[in-house]
């Protein structure tokens, strides 16, 4: 079976995909279907996605995404 976005582009592994309920960006790492249904695995989150809520985009999107993240303070030597 192949599994698809919701625009009925087939995914493949890594493919740059976006999933349509919270904006989260992605490469995907891997495919499966259960219960004749398709998910994705994204690699930087580990976490499954239905195919039926995801589109595929560019990967320069991808990209972006991941420099819009979040800013993270590095810790002093006193760990604060």
């Amino acid at each position: 079976m192949e599994v698809k976005d919701i625009n009925g582009n087939v995914l493949t592994v890594g493919m740059a995909v976006r999933y349509t309920g919270t904006g989260t960006t992605g490469e995907i790492s891997a495919i499966k279907v259960e219960d004749g249904e398709g998910w994705v695995r994204l690699e930087d989150s580990d976490l499954w996605y239905n195919t039926g809520y995801l589109e595929v985009v560019d990967k320069s999107e991808l990209r972006r995404a991941v420099r819009k993240g979040v800013a993270v303070t590095p810790l002093t030597a006193s760990g604060r």
